[in-house]
């Protein structure tokens, strides 16, 4: 699934500006980073409520391609220019973990991966 495509289906609003609208192949939640980096997929879409900084340098090891922020959580502006700094997109939904994980899934966002 295409980034913009996530923008329409989730109602997203990217903090991060420009950013290429790459291919997304897993997602992954959690709001443990341990399991992020120990577990989560490369190409992926991490959902989580974790809107500080440690997420980004997680996001940057895993090869994340998108944190998505659930109910409504925003990121503090140090966190938004590390994401920036990064290359690492930002989006924020309104919808819950639970709903978010389920629309991409639905959407051909694969939960499994090897």
């Amino acid at each position: 699934m295409k980034i913009s495509e996530m923008i329409e289906k989730l109602n997203l609003k990217i903090l991060t500006g420009d950013f290429e609208d790459c291919d997304v192949k897993f997602g992954y939640v959690s709001d443990m980073l341990s399991d992020v980096m120990g577990h989560a997929p490369s190409e992926s879409a991490l959902i989580t409520i974790l809107a500080h900084e440690n997420v980004i340098a997680v996001a940057m090891l895993r090869d994340i391609s998108i944190i998505i922020l659930a109910n409504n959580r925003m990121p503090d502006k140090k966190t938004i220019e590390k994401s920036c700094d990064e290359n690492i997109i930002i989006g924020v939904t309104q919808l819950s973990a639970f709903e978010t994980a389920g629309i991409l899934y639905n959407n051909g966002v694969s939960g499994k991966y090897e």
